[in-house]
């Protein structure tokens, strides 16, 4: 699969970050955007699957709206790794959910998920704004280095710190960068704002901003706090979290 990173300059964007087989919050967030969306882009964060209980019908819709609508884009999470067929992460109930609903994993994956898996984007980049799953690291100086295989764990599983610098993520995958870093890579892209999701449990109550405001995590899933969808001004940087229903 080659890693690809979508770049646009459409003002408002809606990104939804981490539904995790919610997909009542799936359909709430394609509700408000049909209604929404002139001149407007939608961007999915990743983690579509797992912990939920209805992964295989977000994968199946999403992948089928990825094929038709130029004005959607899905990007690549942690919970969308796989090598052949076996997940590089847990937990993984996709598996079993697939078999319950589908037959098989095998089946599942060869007919819809390998399909879905080719249409995902690693990061994205509108005006003044990056959108990644996760994060960032030192490793990451240009947009080429974007799409690097050898960084691709570091855009799915790295974490924003408090702390000054890089070091190893307790999760085992991907790193904690502090603000000097998101400093300068904000400045070798020309962005101004990362969008992230990966940390809903941080999310409670909207938006979570970080490094001076730079870096804001958000979740669309009803596991963890109020889901919402936030629309995004790329240029001016204004932001409006748009709550979803439970």
């Amino acid at each position: 699969m080659i890693n690809r990173v979508f770049t646009g300059n459409i003002r408002n964007v809606y990104a939804a970050g981490d539904l995790h087989g919610d997909y009542k919050s799936f359909s709430s967030i394609l509700n408000i955007y049909e209604k929404n969306r002139k001149d407007s882009i939608l961007i999915f964060l990743g983690d579509y699957a797992d912990r939920g209980s209805h992964g295989v019908e977000i994968i199946t819709e999403l992948n089928k709206l990825l094929v038709t609508r130029e004005d959607m884009i899905a990007l690549k999470g942690n919970h969308e790794m796989y090598i052949d067929r076996k997940p590089s992460f847990y937990p993984y109930n996709l598996i079993y959910e697939a078999e319950d609903k589908y037959g098989s994993w095998k089946a599942f994956y060869q007919d819809i998920m390998l399909s879905f898996l080719n249409r995902l984007y690693v990061a994205a980049i509108v005006n003044n704004v990056l959108f990644v799953h996760a994060g960032l690291s030192s490793r990451i100086k240009t947009k080429d280095d974007l799409v690097k295989h050898t960084n691709e764990k570091y855009l799915l599983w790295s974490d924003p710190s408090s702390m000054t610098g890089e070091y190893l993520n307790p999760r085992g995958a991907g790193v904690l960068f502090g603000e000097d870093i998101t400093s300068k890579l904000l400045s070798s892209l020309d962005v101004k704002m990362i969008i992230r999701s990966h940390e809903p449990q941080k999310v409670v109550n909207g938006p979570y901003a970080e490094h001076k405001g730079t870096v804001v995590t958000i979740n669309s899933c009803a596991l963890y706090g109020k889901p919402f969808l936030l629309k995004i001004d790329t240029k001016s940087l204004r932001l409006k979290p748009l709550f979803l229903q439970k």
